[in-house]
């Protein structure tokens, strides 16, 4: 399926946040989802991302993907389960 909309919602804790510095600068928030294909990466705020992403899976009501957030900085956040 394509231009399916996701929000990942994180929680800030102990100063961490999700981060993105704007389109003038080179390096960008980024966001990995195994077996998909992210269309469009929106930074809300620093616990907000909404996606746009294409499904490759055959039967995505059934996704557990694992989903890995990267800050421009390199820091990461791994979460699964979570489409």
């Amino acid at each position: 399926q394509k231009g399916i909309p996701v929000t990942i919602l994180g929680e800030r804790e102990n100063g961490s946040a999700f981060y993105d510095p704007g389109s003038q600068f080179p390096k960008r928030l980024q966001v990995d989802v195994e077996d998909v294909t992210i269309e469009s990466i929106e930074y809300i705020s620093p616990v907000q991302i909404n996606l746009v992403v294409t499904t490759h899976s055959e039967n995505p009501e059934k996704m557990d993907k694992k989903i890995t957030v990267i800050n421009p900085d390199g820091q990461t956040s791994v979460g699964s389960g979570l489409i």
